[in-house]
């Protein structure tokens, strides 16, 4: 605290006094008490593995001063229960939670190595943070891992084994196969709880949309050391859960159990409870990958599942929309960033590396499990946006040092205006470009207007191969001595990871006025041009397919003109804005109660733009106090529709969404984008079988 130009802090508690507090309950006595009353066949001998661990949320109801101290406590406290009990273990997730240590108390760091050396600690997850799984991309989730493991390796000498995600709200099927290649051998996962999933309570193996194969259990992350049941089970009045949890286990020849001993969701230390041994069962300090090899061992037939595990929390999915398009842009810019090093190292430059990796390491932690999907507090998302902002400033600097780099080296010829172009693929592939222009403003020939643009809206770029592809102006902005803007195009035929690049034909003639000899080449090389989109009323065409925006809904229909197909044929408002009010409050659960309504189209479709790369139409909508702007567009010679939705957002605990909803009657089946891959749903009903010849019932995701 800083007051009247005096600075002063606390010492943090030490392991005696938090002690002291927790004597009023003793744990050891309640889980003997609790394992006594344990009925446990004849003949088997159960063993409970006590993993003593902290849940620490890193961004959630506290700012990031108040992470940090966490922390330092939560490493400190533990290492200190440890140097007090010799046969207590310790299991702790999250990387950055150890390179905050090491940054800030060496000392403190040292003592915990030692540690970890003397099999006392195990550091288990594997990622920088305990991210959300379910919205970033592949990369992303590739570089948790890639810095989480490389930090590990460093310092404790070996990888991590086993992934402790204890906390996300979901996990796609493309993880087995990331998690795999990330040395990590079994994935120990919360949610989606039993209320939202009906999966086993019971290790299972999970089959990823590739076919790796992982060991995979659920677990409740609170607990005194003993096993227990995902939240939302459904129990009998006079059942016992640790009984049941037993039991289920028991059936399925699995005599190991994982008991986890957390207490909090703000880090910190579990109370110590005394090892023991009882009638047929055994409960003793152990770590995931010690419960996991002894499980293991004993060749357990474990049941098979190959579906996503998802879903829960959804209403955290549609809150806080900076956050998500902060990591959008972020994943965005850091791929190209390190894409333009890689082409600049090539002309014998060097690479920035350690720039690269302290701004992957930044943007890791803003993947944290409650502050991208939208549970954490606003003060919280303040100080996300600093990051974010300096994390974009430091993109900027690396990009254009970059480009400066590559416009001397692969620039060729004397054009007033070039474009290099570069495909992130490693394939051929064409797309749709879209950067910005610049022209100096003559002042002493202003034109029509003071200070009025001098881009032309359509002209001719000369592509690498030497052919011709028509451009378009969609933003025009006038700054002093220059006309700036932004430009679309057609990139197509550009190389594997080698810049391509495009040239204006003679800007001069370009600029000419309509009905000039320069502008009529342009349009007459326009028309000749392979392929064109159109706007006539209402419709908006292009080679492939034919969009009719008229009615209440956003689109009315949708042809396949090379078919004659209709996608939205008998399907009323099948392109639609729904707003769905949520009376409960829960960020958790928006729309839950299945009550919607439709935003109200207001004012007449207009004409946005028409020009020979793409055609937009617009339409208006409200609802209550918020307005929707709808833009529809067709790209020429490409087989998709683009709908951009912009909104004036006045509304509290209600759910926007945009939904598409075609006619199913030849398409048999949809597609969900997931990291690294997609996943097939028709809505209908699978079987499992279970190993205690039960089946399990699963719809697949809608």
């Amino acid at each position: 605290c800083s007051t009247s130009g005096f600075y002063f802090w606390r010492k943090r508690d030490d392991i005696r006094k938090m002690e002291s507090r927790s004597q009023r309950t003793n744990y050891t006595e309640l889980a003997k008490q609790e394992l006594e009353k344990l009925n446990i066949p004849d003949g088997i001998d159960v063993t409970f593995h006590m993993v003593h661990m902290n849940h620490l949320d890193l961004i959630w109801y506290w700012r990031l001063p108040d992470t940090i101290e966490m922390c330092l406590e939560t490493i400190r406290w533990n290492v200190e229960l440890l140097e007090k009990y010799p046969d207590a273990k310790y299991t702790h997730a999250q990387v950055f939670t150890l390179k905050v240590v090491e940054e800030l108390d060496k000392e403190l760091f040292e003592r915990f190595k030692r540690l970890v050396r003397q099999g006392r600690i195990e550091i288990d997850s594997g990622q920088v943070v305990e991210p959300d799984h379910n919205m970033p991309c592949g990369e992303s989730l590739v570089r948790q891992f890639l810095y989480g493991q490389r930090y590990i390796k460093k310092h404790f000498g070996d990888y991590a084994r086993i992934c402790i995600n204890s906390d996300s709200f979901g996990h796609p099927r493309s993880l087995p196969q990331i998690l795999k290649k990330s040395k990590i051998d079994a994935f120990i996962f919360k949610r989606p709880i039993q209320a939202a999933s009906d999966l086993p309570e019971i290790p299972f193996t999970w089959i990823g949309i590739d076919g790796t194969s992982i060991f995979a259990m659920r677990f409740n992350n609170k607990g005194n050391g003993l096993p227990n049941l995902s939240t939302g089970t459904k129990l009998k009045e006079d059942e016992n859960p640790l009984q049941v949890k037993v039991d289920l286990n028991l059936s399925a020849g699995i005599s190991d159990l994982f008991g986890p001993h957390c207490i909090s969701d703000a880090g910190g230390v579990s109370p110590y409870v005394e090892p023991c041994k009882g009638k047929r069962y055994t409960l003793k300090y152990s770590t995931p990958s010690e419960f996991y090899n002894s499980l293991i061992g004993k060749k357990p037939v474990l049941n098979i599942m190959d579906v996503p595990l998802n879903r829960g929390m959804e209403g955290c999915y549609t809150t806080h929309l900076g956050e998500k398009e902060n990591l959008r842009r972020a994943e965005r810019e850091l791929r190209e960033v390190e894409l333009l090093w890689t082409l600049a190292s090539m002309q014998g430059y060097g690479y920035t590396c350690e720039a690269l990796e302290s701004n992957w390491w930044r943007f890791s932690l803003m993947q944290f499990h409650d502050a991208l999907p939208g549970s954490t507090s606003d003060k919280s998302y303040n100080d996300d946006m600093a990051i974010y902002h300096e994390l974009f400033l430091n993109m900027k600097i690396l990009r254009r040092k970059a480009q400066l780099i590559l416009d001397k080296e692969c620039v060729k010829g004397d054009y007033l205006r070039s474009f290099l172009v570069v495909s992130q693929s490693a394939s051929h592939m064409g797309g749709i470009v879209e950067t910005d222009i610049d022209v100096m403003i003559n002042r002493d020939d202003p034109g029509d207007e003071p200070n009025s643009m001098r881009i032309p809206k359509t002209g001719i770029l000369t592509t690498p191969s030497g052919e011709s592809t028509p451009y378009q102006i969609v933003e025009e902005r006038a700054y002093q001595r220059y006309a700036r803007g932004r430009i679309i195009f057609d990139a197509r035929g550009i190389s594997p990871l080698t810049p391509g690049q495009f040239n204006i034909v003679n800007i001069a003639d370009s600029m000419a006025k309509p009905g000039e000899s320069g502008q009529r080449q342009i349009d007459d090389n326009i028309k000749k041009s392979k392929s064109l989109v159109k706007i006539e009323g209402a419709t908006i065409e292009n080679e492939y397919l034919k969009v009719d925006v008229n009615g209440p809904g956003i689109i009315r229909s949708l042809v396949k003109k090379t078919r004659g197909f209709e996608y939205l044929k008998n399907v009323s408002m099948a392109v639609r804005i729904e707003l769905w009010p949520e009376p409960w409050g829960d960020c958790y659960s928006l729309g839950v109660d299945g009550q919607r309504y439709y935003a109200i189209p207001e004012g007449e479709i207009t004409l946005v733009e028409n020009g020979p790369v793409r055609a937009t139409l617009r339409k208006e909508y409200r609802w209550g106090k918020s307005r929707f702007i709808t833009d529809i567009s067709l790209y020429a010679g490409y087989e998709w529709v683009e709908i951009r939705l912009k909104i004036d957002w006045n509304e509290k605990e209600t759910l926007a969404r945009l939904c598409i909803e075609p006619n199913l009657s030849e398409v048999t089946y949809r597609r969900y984008g997931i990291p690294f891959g997609y996943e097939n749903a028709t809505g209908k009903k699978r079987k499992y079988r279970l190993s205690d010849g039960l089946q399990l019932e699963m719809r697949t995701w809608e």
